[in-house]
């Protein structure tokens, strides 16, 4: 388990995100990261203006969408959140932590976002 995680209920490490508008050159436009919950941990709801594609790594929970909806999750399923809709994970193990590979397509909308302002 990472040290950060050992400290926090959620922690994320960006893999293919460089911090620019641009995102990196290896997938501009698209933020790539994992991101772990410690067993019994959640994820409070939220929504956004971008979408999610998880990946999940290792252990199991329940993605909450939209108005309630819960869709299970393990190792291997794909999970697609599209953009502003209410998603929220919980980590059902009480034993593992739970890893998902983590897309999104964040520096694209903050690139879209700048070259607006910088037209305006």
């Amino acid at each position: 388990m990472r040290e950060s995680l050992a400290s926090s209920e959620v922690d994320i490490v960006a893999l293919a995100h460089d911090n620019s508008i641009e995102g990196c050159k290896l997938t501009p436009g698209v933020a790539v990261s994992v991101q772990w919950l410690k067993p019994g941990a959640a994820l409070n709801r939220h929504a956004h203006g971008w979408w999610h594609l998880f990946v999940i790594q290792a252990g199991s929970g329940l993605l909450t969408m939209g108005e309630g909806e819960e869709v299970r999750a393990s190792i291997g399923d794909v999970l697609l959140v599209p953009a502003w809709t209410r998603h929220g994970f919980v980590n059902t193990s009480a034993t593992e932590p739970m890893a998902m590979l983590n897309m999104s397509n964040m520096p694209q909308l903050a690139l879209l976002s700048s070259m607006e302002n910088a037209v305006s």
